[in-house]
């Protein structure tokens, strides 16, 4: 009778060793688990606050960008501006007095320079901080600077648009100007373009920049290899404003020669008027 107790008792406290050996290996890979997923958790939130933190030093230089445009503009128009326009007034004078025809010949060439030089800084002025875009919005403030690229007689620009532009948030509107400037002068002083096509959509939430060209074009892998170091300063502008808006920008052979650059937004996490 002793021999199947004793049998009986070593099963039992196998058993009991054995469960209680696979409780601690359970409870060992529960808190290795959730260790793990408390670890990720952190990474994640780190990651976040650094992409957050990344966004805010961004979106603060571009800022700080709009806001030295703003003050050299202002600066042009106020002071560079009224200085010429008082020169133009003593060389009309000056012309008045004058005894000679050549003395008159010259104070008109002056007048002529001076006129040149102000249309000059009220274009560079208008370029640094459009008026039309803080009066009129986007649409408007594009269709100016296509009148102003058609007016040149340099390359034939249209500019089409579909949906509704009028509640943009200011931030972003000034963001697709910009990225639209660039990108045309980009085609006017580097593709050698004689045609540039300018596409502006919005389907309720989702908005879609295209600009086209038919100029010289370049490598598409070779643009998305660079660094952010590599790349131009106009580029670099593109991309910075594309990535404070959550955006993303693609860039495309435009057969049967030149670049499509395509931007896209999702508005609807975005703040509109």
């Amino acid at each position: 009778m002793g021999q199947p107790t004793e049998e009986i008792n070593f099963l039992l406290l196998f058993l009991t060793g054995t469960l209680g050996l696979l409780f601690l290996a359970s409870t060992l890979i529960l808190f290795v688990f959730i260790n793990q997923k408390r670890m990720l958790s952190q990474r994640n939130k780190l990651q976040a606050l650094k992409s957050s933190y990344q966004q805010e030093m961004l979106k603060a230089a571009i800022d700080a960008q709009e806001k030295e445009r703003k003050r050299i503009a202002e600066d042009l128009h106020d002071e560079v501006g009224a200085v010429l326009s008082l020169a133009k007034l003593n060389a009309n004078r000056a012309n008045e007095y004058s005894a000679n025809e050549e003395g008159r010949r010259l104070n008109k060439d002056t007048i002529q320079f001076i006129d040149d030089t102000i249309n000059n800084v009220r274009r560079i002025s208008k370029d640094l901080l459009p008026p039309t875009l803080e009066e009129f919005g986007l649409i408007k403030a594009i269709d100016e600077l296509v009148a102003k690229v058609r007016a040149s007689n340099i390359v034939r620009i249209k500019f089409e648009y579909r949906g509704e532009f009028n509640n943009l948030y200011p931030e972003i509107e000034l963001a697709l100007y910009r990225i639209a400037q660039e990108l045309v002068n980009n085609a006017l002083k580097h593709a050698d373009a004689g045609e540039i096509e300018i596409y502006l959509e919005r389907n309720e939430n989702h908005l879609t920049l295209k600009v086209l060209d038919d100029g010289s074009g370049f490598k598409v892998e070779e643009i998305d290899r660079k660094s952010t170091f590599e790349k131009g300063i106009g580029l670099k502008n593109i991309h910075s404003r594309v990535s404070m808006l959550d955006g993303e920008i693609n860039y495309f052979p435009n057969l049967p020669k030149g670049t499509a650059a395509t931007v896209e937004l999702d508005l609807s996490t975005r703040i509109h008027k």
